[in-house]
């Protein structure tokens, strides 16, 4: 019998799950566990959808006396509504959140139809551009930027992957049977969505890129029905549902393994898998069991554990009177959990609980900042101080850099060239080896724009070449395809405000 509470050998892929499962005594008092509440007006009822990468923003929905609203709860403000669309019938859902928690996507009714929701501070809830018929949003990328959902298409329901600037664009369905897909998930960086179409086997679950279209991932032996509920921030594991006749069965997929099949906990036969850690070394979901349901968690090292009893046993956490029913989303860093259930006076009631970091083995140090001219080059570098070797990937804003258009961003220093203004901001480093992960300090790149002539200062000489450079048509200062008398302003303003 599967044991959650027991002694695990440390793994990287699992690291910040290892201190659940490995007793971690010392650090019981620093794990977490709290009700979120429910907005003001109409029966108490919350339910809690996703959770921001960082595991400091949860969004769900909520019940008040004119139906139900989207909420955003953090530590700081608690449970706020963020409203419903203007007209008819209440009834909106935060289904996602971007990585800092700055943009959130789900649904909501305006008249009598349901249209897909994007919000944030500056705008507040509102319908995706270009949408006219009924659709939902269900996922979004890390910066706010890429939201897939699905709507309502004269082919009939279909998947869409949105972007401010390429509006909608429908993904259509595989191959086969009736006209069908929805996408439940998407990647980090939103170039891989994944979702549900009806194919010639079926309802089959698919990975979708721009360069290889809807692919579907077929089945597992035993199985002849499959869906994609979510997918790993870095794109490499799919996580959801496989079905058949008998029930269904969570899994995860990657192109190395294919489909790997969860235990059962509770002798549930239906179970589903909703979301998983960056890399996705930890998962969550749901078992439905009699009289109710059970929230889990899965990892390769443990095998699946009901979420509840490992947080009680593992964690000395107090629930008594709750039934944690559903895990509904899991943090990059695979430690702080959210979702719903019954709490001890029977209400439903969303929930987020958060876990200590594992001891770190290693050190890390590095640059605190650094300054560069537009169209300049800077490096920011850390120093890992332990046993190696040591794995790196660079993050801007929280979000990881690709590899691929910048090699550096994998490596101890990072290194930035023809540098833009939008390229300033806070740069930091997750650090790895084989017993741990480290993730380094902020290091803020300044870009110094009345530094013209890029010699590491701004004086007289900047203005000089700007002048020169101005009369002899070659100063697009705000880069906007031509040298006008608007870069000449938009130079004086910030050579005289101060410089840098």
């Amino acid at each position: 019998m599967l044991t959650c509470n027991s002694p695990r050998p440390v793994h990287l892929g699992v690291l910040a799950f290892t201190a659940l499962l490995a007793g971690a005594h010392a650090a019981h008092a620093q794990a977490t566990f709290m009700g979120l509440g429910d907005l003001p007006g109409g029966p108490f009822s919350s339910t809690a959808t996703g959770v921001s990468g960082d595991g400091r923003t949860v969004v769900g929905s909520g019940a008040t006396d004119l139906g139900h609203e989207q909420f955003r709860w953090t530590l700081a403000e608690g449970l706020v509504s963020l409203g419903d669309l203007p007209g008819g019938d209440q009834n909106a859902q935060a289904r996602a959140v971007s990585s800092s928690g700055a943009v959130i996507v789900g649904s909501g009714v305006n008249g009598i139809t349901q249209f897909a929701t994007r919000w944030e501070s500056s705008t507040g809830l509102v319908v995706l551009s270009g949408l006219t018929t009924a659709s939902v949003a269900i996922g979004v990328s890390a910066d706010g930027s890429v939201v897939v959902g699905a709507f309502v298409s004269p082919q009939g329901n279909q998947a869409f992957r949105w972007t401010a600037a390429g509006g909608l664009v429908p993904l259509g369905d595989l191959d086969g049977g009736g006209f069908f897909s929805g996408a439940l998930g998407v990647s980090a960086d939103g170039s891989v969505v994944v979702g549900i179409s009806l194919s010639a086997n079926g309802l089959e679950a698919y990975r979708w890129t721009s360069a290889t279209g809807m692919v579907g991932l077929g089945f597992s032996p035993g199985f002849d029905g499959s869906s994609a509920q979510g997918i790993s921030a870095d794109g490499t594991a799919i996580v959801g549902q496989l079905s058949n006749s008998t029930g269904g069965a969570a899994y995860r997929w990657t192109q190395a393994d294919g489909y790997i099949v969860f235990g059962t906990i509770l002798d549930s036969r239906q179970m589903t898998a909703h979301a998983a850690s960056f890399d996705g070394s930890v998962v969550v979901g749901e078992a439905s069991i009699r009289g109710g349901a059970a929230a889990f968690v899965w990892t390769p090292e443990t095998g699946t554990c009901q979420l509840q009893s490992v947080l009680v046993n593992d964690y000395g956490l107090d629930l008594t009177g709750w039934s944690l029913w559903s895990a509904t989303g899991v943090s990059n860093d695979g430690r702080t959990f959210v979702g719903y259930g019954v709490d001890l006076d029977g209400h439903d009631e969303a929930w987020i609980a958060t876990l200590p970091p594992p001891p770190a083995c290693f050190t890390v140090s590095g640059d605190t900042g650094a300054t560069s001219c537009v169209g300049g080059t800077a490096s920011l570098s850390v120093t890992a101080a332990g046993t190696g070797p040591f794995t790196y990937g660079w993050r801007f804003n929280g979000t990881p850099i690709n590899t691929v258009a910048n090699p550096s961003a994998a490596t101890a220093t990072l290194t930035l060239t023809n540098i833009a203004a939008a390229d300033a901001g806070p740069y930091d480093c997750v650090v790895s080896n084989d017993c741990s992960i480290v993730i380094s300090d902020p290091a803020i790149l300044t870009v110094c724009l009345a530094d013209f002539n890029c010699d590491g200062s701004a004086n007289s000489q900047d203005f000089f070449d700007f002048l020169n450079a101005f009369f002899a048509g070659a100063a697009d200062f705000n880069a906007d395809g031509i040298t006008n008398s608007q870069d000449f302003f938009d130079f004086l303003n910030v050579f005289f405000g101060g410089g840098c």
